[in-house]
């Protein structure tokens, strides 16, 4: 969407019934009327852009300050005038409307030729804009009886009227039904039927209007301070009382109690409908209040003063509140976490984020997977055994960007209680010392056997080796013996 800063910051000769178009583009048709304003715009309403406030006194009061121009005359006719002119209204629409940045779209553009409907995108935003634009500042140069610059910038409803010569056209308003003509002798204009009647016909109609109203109107029994107008129903002799702001009941009689009542919020959009101040307030609470009052513009407002032991404002709300329960979460701070509370706030807790732990969520330990169940005790029996579980750094694993280390061990051991190898696999404990015993019989037997085959072996050895030398030393010692004799 092309912004519509483009329109308002450039400028294009363009003559339409004999008037300078400054605001009033071709965008905008020649005349204002109040079917066109109806299609783009609401009549009535609080809101800043609707009819009823861009033709307040506050409203015009505030874009006064750009008739007071001194390059736009009307024997110069300078573009880079009406520039500067739309320029100075962009600033000054700017402070005045929140809808600033709707319209623009957040873009600031300028360009130096002037995009007219034919060349230019047109959408129904430009179009409102342009409405709004012209409607001001025509409103406000009306209103400000500066007919110099209202010929200069504005449209004239005596162009568009057929029932007299220009010359003879007086106008009254912005708008094209907004006119008087000058009337023959004998004749007046009559406002209802935009046409010079007679004096007679008028005299005569408006004897018939007075008994009329005398007949049938009903007469309002409503509070004069509290009604804004009257509307009555003469066939059914019923009246209905339409009441100000600030008072409410059938005859407008009552002041509206902010308190009690439910009133337009001016903080949620399009003036929504608020709770009663008793609701906002929490008033049910003990030691919350709600007071109304009437605001400098004239608004019905009320303003809570919340019990500051137990109650505050909810920051999340628009509006004036005590809705929110004071807690020991007010005073803590959460470092790496939240701080929850009991329903009563009378005990917090720091909930803390993976990996951190202590009393303010401050101090890091890794983030850690969950332990792994106990492993079985080792062994089976005794008097000292173990179980062993394990866990897993998560923050020290491949996947993770920015790894650091965790806190603490991965394994842990816990001792196991006592227990005494009476049992094992079905065996008694005197079955198992039995076969202990017959284990050492049976290994004492083999050694036996074994030595004693060994000392046979030995001495069957050993008598082989010696037998002979001996033999031989026993023969010779026989010997010398017998030779002695």
């Amino acid at each position: 969407m092309i912004p519509v800063i483009i329109w308002l910051l450039s400028y294009n000769t363009y003559r339409t019934h004999g008037y300078d178009t400054v605001f009033c583009t071709d965008l905008v048709p020649p005349g204002l009327s109040i079917e066109l304003l109806d299609n783009s715009l609401f009549m009535l309403g609080g809101d800043e852009n609707t009819v009823e406030m861009l033709v307040s006194d506050k409203t015009s009061k505030h874009f006064a300050k750009l008739l007071s121009s001194s390059c736009l005359t009307e024997e110069t006719k300078n573009p880079s005038c009406y520039s500067k002119m739309r320029r100075s209204f962009l600033d000054e629409y700017e402070s005045y409307s929140t809808e600033f940045s709707n319209f623009t779209n957040g873009t600031l553009k300028l360009i130096d030729d002037y995009q007219d409907r034919t060349k230019s995108s047109w959408n129904k935003m430009s179009k409102r804009f342009f409405t709004i634009s012209c409607l001001i500042m025509c409103w406000t140069a009306h209103r400000e009886t500066d007919d110099k610059h209202y010929k200069m910038m504005c449209p004239n409803p005596c162009h568009s009227q057929k029932i007299c010569p220009f010359k003879d056209c007086e106008r009254l308003g912005v708008f094209e039904h907004q006119y008087k003509c000058k009337c023959a002798e004998g004749s007046e204009w009559d406002y209802e039927t935009h046409a010079c009647l007679s004096k007679d016909l008028l005299a005569l109609r408006n004897r018939q209007s007075v008994n009329e109203i005398a007949q049938q109107t009903v007469p309002c029994n409503c509070d004069a301070k509290g009604t804004e107008y009257c509307t009555s129903d003469s066939s059914e002799a019923k009246f209905a009382c339409h009441c100000k702001p600030q008072y409410t009941g059938e005859l407008c009689a009552d002041p509206v109690d902010a308190c009690k009542h439910r009133i337009q919020n001016p903080y949620l959009v399009n003036g929504g409908l608020l709770a009663a101040g008793d609701r906002a307030c929490n008033v049910n609470q003990e030691g919350n209040s709600c007071f109304s009052f009437i605001s400098s513009d004239g608004d019905v407002q009320y303003k809570c003063k919340c019990d500051s032991r137990k109650w505050s404002p909810d920051p999340r709300l628009p509006y004036d509140n005590c809705l929110k329960r004071r807690s020991l979460c007010d005073s803590i701070v959460c470092i790496h976490g939240r701080c929850v509370s009991n329903e009563m706030g009378t005990q917090s807790l720091c909930i803390c984020r993976p990996g951190y732990t202590g009393r303010m969520c401050s101090e890091w330990v890794g983030e850690w997977s969950e332990w792994s169940p106990w492993d079985k005790c080792r062994p089976a029996c005794g008097d000292f055994r173990l179980a062993v579980r394990s866990r897993d750094c998560k923050s020290m694993q491949d996947e993770v960007v920015m790894k650091r280390e965790c806190v603490g061990a991965a394994i842990e051991y816990a001792q196991c209680s006592e227990h005494p190898c009476a049992r094992t696999e079905g065996t008694f404990v005197n079955t198992y010392f039995a076969v202990r015993q017959n284990g050492i019989a049976s290994s004492l037997s083999t050694a036996a056997v074994v030595c004693a085959l060994i000392t046979i072996i030995w001495a069957l050895f050993f008598w082989t080796t010696i037998s002979k030398p001996l033999l031989s030393i026993i023969i010779q010692l026989t010997r010398r013996s017998s030779t002695g004799q």
